[in-house]
């Protein structure tokens, strides 16, 4: 059986239990899956699932407690279902900006070399609400002399600050999507981040082809 989550940057492909992280536009041509959620499931399979079902599918699946929040980071957007005794109580899905989510932090990445590894969290935050509006204002600091892991650094906590927000500021909460390897995104939560790793609604696809 072949399991894709085909997202507007990567695609994690689950085939015979072996996982596969590509970036969407390298996926073999021709592959078929049984089975897809993600921005370009309709691509690769004619049974899509939605992403919200998925992700509340998964995180029932992988979390210990009944009663939970689970948010999904993107590319571009994210998603947070909330989940009590078995059953998804409320959800949220900001499909539009995201504030650049994932997709921002790669771009900085890139364009500035930077080593999230190596990158200690900052004290302050930019506003990030916008994507675009966020970016120029960290370049205007990095006008200003603020050195750019630093500024980077305060971008990043801007985003955890709107996610956290958008999740209505739990103190604890379980987070899915590429951005649980950013070491520097983690902590810089005020809250309890439990990080979940990138598969939650491939694991969501599973519940959904193999139903109780």
């Amino acid at each position: 059986m072949i399991l894709i989550d085909a997202g507007t940057s990567y695609a994690k492909i689950l085939e015979n239990g072996e996982l596969r992280v590509l970036r969407t536009e390298a996926v073999p041509e021709g592959l078929r899956a049984d089975r897809a959620t993600g921005h370009n499931a309709a691509r690769f399979s004619s049974v899509v699932v939605n992403e919200l079902v998925a992700l509340v599918r998964g995180g029932t699946a992988l979390v210990p407690e009944e009663e939970f929040t689970l948010v999904d980071v993107g590319a571009r957007d994210m998603k947070v279902v909330r989940v009590a005794g078995g059953a998804l109580r409320s959800c949220d899905w900001n499909d539009s900006c995201g504030a650049l989510c994932g997709f921002g932090l790669e771009l900085l990445g890139r364009q500035y070399g930077l080593d999230w590894t190596r990158l200690p969290p900052a004290q302050e935050s930019l506003r990030v609400a916008c994507g675009i509006f966020a970016f120029a204002e960290m370049f205007d600091l990095i006008a200003s002399g603020t050195p750019v892991d630093r500024a980077a650094a305060r971008f990043v906590r801007g985003l955890a600050e709107h996610i956290h927000g958008f999740a209505g500021r739990p103190s604890r909460f379980y987070l899915s999507g590429g951005l649980v390897e950013n070491p520097l995104f983690l902590v810089s939560f005020d809250a309890d981040v439990r990080p979940l790793g990138r598969a939650v609604l491939l694991e969501g696809l599973k519940v959904a082809a193999h139903p109780a």
